[in-house]
């Protein structure tokens, strides 16, 4: 038939130039922070989002002709998605992920009956953003308080903590992380959780 394997392509994500260092002075700035805090393990949390299509589209293949300059394949006009927002701690326990959907209503999340059994089963949370299917300040505030802030509470009763114990919230350097309004709201009003970056574009 003359076919072969086909995909679509995109360009690559670029370093900065001091990425080392950069890295480098971040895992001093945690090491530093847990050190004089004296963070329980399970209280150092890397948070991180990425997009997920409903059905997904990137990166699929097809067989086509050998040389064809337009190459068809079913679902990726397919554009529905939701971001997941997954955390994990350093002694490695995997937190409930939220998903975040475009919407105003609960008739935009997914089926009750798979909300229902994802909530209780997996400890996953469902929340809406008007605008679109990706976080924003409304939802990371929730995701610190349905999720972040049980684990910490269920960590200092496993590990008869001190009540006080801290968290460091390991984030991307993203403008919904990096702004006054999310940094003022944990400042004021989660003082146990501490803020570290990521170094922008070393992810």
């Amino acid at each position: 038939l003359n076919w072969r394997v086909r995909c679509e392509t995109q360009a690559g994500h670029k370093l900065p130039l001091n990425w080392e260092d950069q890295c480098e002075r971040a895992f001093f700035r945690i090491v530093y922070t847990v050190a004089h805090e004296k963070i329980h393990p399970s209280l150092l949390i890397n948070l991180d989002q990425t997009g997920m299509n409903v059905i997904p589209g990137g990166g699929l293949r097809t067989y086509d002709q050998l040389g064809a300059r337009q190459v068809s394949l079913l679902g990726k006009e397919e554009k529905r998605g939701f971001t997941a927002t997954l955390g994990v701690t350093a002694d490695g326990q995997l937190l409930g992920a939220q998903s975040t959907w475009k919407g105003k209503t609960a008739a935009s999340l997914p089926a009750v009956g798979l909300r229902f059994a994802a909530e209780r089963d997996l400890g996953l949370t469902f929340v809406l953003n008007p605008k679109n299917h990706w976080s924003c300040l409304d939802t990371i505030k929730k995701l610190v308080t349905n999720v972040v802030s049980p684990h910490r509470d269920k960590m200092i009763m496993e590990h008869k903590l001190d009540t006080n114990a801290k968290v460091i919230l390991y984030l991307d350097c993203w403008k919904v992380h990096k702004s006054e309004d999310f940094r003022t709201w944990i400042f004021d009003d989660i003082p146990w959780a501490i803020l570290i970056f990521v170094p922008a574009g070393c992810t």
